[in-house]
């Protein structure tokens, strides 16, 4: 059986409007119920919902298995990895520090010699 999903978000990618089933606003009412009418009085013939049906469990196989989603993840995160990115300490930061725990060792100095 096609698919009758919003057309926004997840559904947009999932499902072809027309092929694998159809995409409709949420906010129009009446085309929802118009799909639903044409399937329920038969306007639709059983041949042509079944070939959707078929199409729509072919694409989440082909483009959303678990293996298919698990090597796209993959070469996401490969890519992310190839991307140069400044250190999290720069030199200048690292300096700074130092420079603070220095300052706060000579302030503190005279209280522990006592």
């Amino acid at each position: 059986m096609p698919v009758l999903a919003a057309n926004e978000g997840g559904p947009t990618e999932t499902v072809l409007d027309g092929e694998t089933g159809w995409l409709r606003d949420v906010k129009e009412v009446g085309d929802w119920t118009a799909i639903m009418r044409s399937i329920v009085t038969g306007a639709i013939p059983s041949e042509v919902l079944h070939t959707m049906g078929h199409e729509g469990r072919n694409r989440v196989r082909e483009l959303f298995s678990k293996t298919k989603m698990a090597s796209r993840f993959e070469l996401e995160i490969n890519d992310i990895m190839k991307v140069k990115r400044p250190p999290v300490i720069t030199r200048d930061l690292w300096l700074l520090g130092l420079l603070v725990v220095g300052s706060l060792g000579g302030l503190c100095y005279p209280l522990l010699v006592r």
